[in-house]
């Protein structure tokens, strides 16, 4: 057998036929949960499929001693996920291997002399809030490489750090996680487990330059992908011009187009208006003109609204584009009160000023009655504290004379 430089790939494929995916003439049947491994190889890598949620396989080797994922020497690289395992040996022991766990019972061993990272073509420049549906995969030997919960055992991110570029809207941003890539058939994704990764990434960054950063690894697998990108403008902008007091019906959306970037014909927008009682209305809109209005015929309460949609089209080289909007919120105010005639007005003028006049009024009252309240309080105070002191005077005086006459009754005589 030839020499191998990169991985042998156990793949256990359990329910899945074998026209998953294309098996080369290296394909070997798993036996027994056994193969084998020739002299010469440089290093191997087993990707294991195993039932959900079971415990991690134990390697045997030829020599009998046995690895977990625990406990295995340093040159061995082990990543577990809830439903595989994924462990790379530099210099495996020639001869018999076995793996002990709940595998498939219809498993193969895959010898591949490669390992690499396929994807598709990132674009130079792309708009902000734009959608773009990108395709990755692992592959090995120019197979991609399929099995259930494969994404389960990969970790993708992409980031964009800001290249400080003066003038741009991103200047001294940092960095921003814009997502990855899935392959669990949500979103863009087409089909779980086909070993198809599909994009899932928010462009929706302010404009300018960035240096993007793409990243796949476990514990065993990495690669990393860099290059520039510059997110521009939206050339499709909304608003609605604030009307204090005008009536509802009279509103109108404006759309703004920066045709020279775009194929003449091609724009098309489809619009959700959501009202203050929540309900929500359809408008599409074909613009063809550098500025145009729309009314909005569904604007009929007072309170406030938000406009969200989608811009497709095609730019003037051909590309064609798929852009969220930034969603637009707007206010209907209560119309202002109706115009007063000038025989109305001097009567409006004439009720404010007695309607002063009587609050100066009340005021003096109110006031002259408070001192008079006042004083009448007071006087109470006086005349019940002199009662009382008129009361404790003839008490005292009463005592007095009580002692004079005790005095005079103990002079009288009475041994003659």
């Amino acid at each position: 057998m030839r020499r191998l430089t990169a991985a042998v790939f156990g793949l256990l494929l359990m329910g899945m036929s074998s026209a998953a995916w294309a098996v080369s003439p290296q394909a070997l049947k798993l036996l027994d949960n056994r193969f084998r491994v020739d002299h010469g190889i440089d290093a191997i890598t087993m990707l294991v499929q195993r039932k959900e949620r079971s415990a991690p396989v134990i390697v045997v080797l030829p020599d009998g001693s046995k690895w977990y994922s625990t406990r295995h020497p340093d040159s061995v690289q082990w990543s577990e996920g809830p439903a595989g395992d994924m462990i790379k040996v530099a210099n495996p022991t020639p001869g018999p291997w076995q793996l002990i766990g709940q595998v498939s019972e219809h498993s193969k061993i895959l010898l591949i002399s490669d390992i690499q990272l396929q994807l598709d073509p990132l674009p130079a420049k792309v708009f902000r809030g734009e959608r773009i549906k990108l395709n990755a995969s692992i592959e090995g030997d120019s197979k991609r490489l399929a099995i259930r919960d494969f994404h389960k055992m990969l970790s993708w991110e992409v980031r964009l750090t800001s290249s400080n570029r003066p003038g741009d809207e991103n200047y001294a941003a940092g960095v921003r996680k814009i997502g990855g890539f899935i392959d669990d058939g949500s979103s863009l994704d087409e089909r779980p487990d086909d070993g198809l990764f599909t994009s899932t990434l928010d462009f929706d960054q302010p404009s300018g330059m960035y240096d993007l950063k793409l990243m796949v690894n476990n514990k065993v697998f990495s690669r990393v992908i860099e290059q520039e990108m510059e997110i521009i403008s939206q050339p499709v902008r909304l608003s609605v011009p604030e009307k204090p007091g005008a009536d509802a019906r009279d509103f109108r959306v404006h759309v703004s187009v920066d045709q020279e970037d775009l194929m003449p014909g091609e724009l098309h927008l489809a619009l959700s208006i959501r009202a203050p009682s929540g309900m929500v209305s359809d408008l599409a809109v074909d613009p063809t003109l550098p500025q145009q209005s729309y009314p909005l015929s569904m604007v009929m309460d007072m309170g406030s609204y938000v406009i969200n949609g989608i811009a497709v089209g095609t730019t003037a080289d051909g590309k064609e584009f798929y852009l969220t909007l930034p969603a637009l919120n707007f206010y209907v105010s209560p119309p202002p009160p109706p115009t007063l005639s000038p025989r109305e007005r001097a009567a409006l003028v004439q009720q404010q000023l007695q309607e002063k006049e009587d609050a100066a009024r009340w005021r003096v009252i109110s006031i002259v009655v408070g001192a008079n309240a006042l004083l009448f309080g007071f006087g109470i105070v006086v005349l019940l504290f002199w009662r009382k002191r008129m009361r404790l005077t003839e008490q005292m005086e009463a005592a007095s004379r009580e002692a004079e006459m005790q005095i005079e009754a103990s002079k009288i005589d009475l041994s003659s």
